[in-house]
């Protein structure tokens, strides 16, 4: 699980509380092969907008940021 904030991508808490639940939730109902390659996954999202930071759009909704 993510545990830590990723160097320049800040997890706010309620988003880090949430993708840990996910996270839980997919390891009842997949495989633990299945859930690793999730995570990866979400962790190779989070390398890349880190390389491509203009893929982040500014809210104006609690000065907010999504991936396009």
């Amino acid at each position: 699980m993510i545990e830590e904030v990723v160097q320049d991508v800040q997890w706010t808490p309620s988003a880090k509380n949430s993708f840990n639940k996910i996270v839980v939730y997919l390891r009842r109902e997949w495989t633990e092969k299945e859930v690793e390659r999730f995570i990866d996954r979400t962790e190779k999202m989070i390398n890349s907008l880190k390389c491509y930071p203009d893929w982040i759009q500014v809210l104006k909704y609690r000065n907010t940021k999504t991936a396009q």
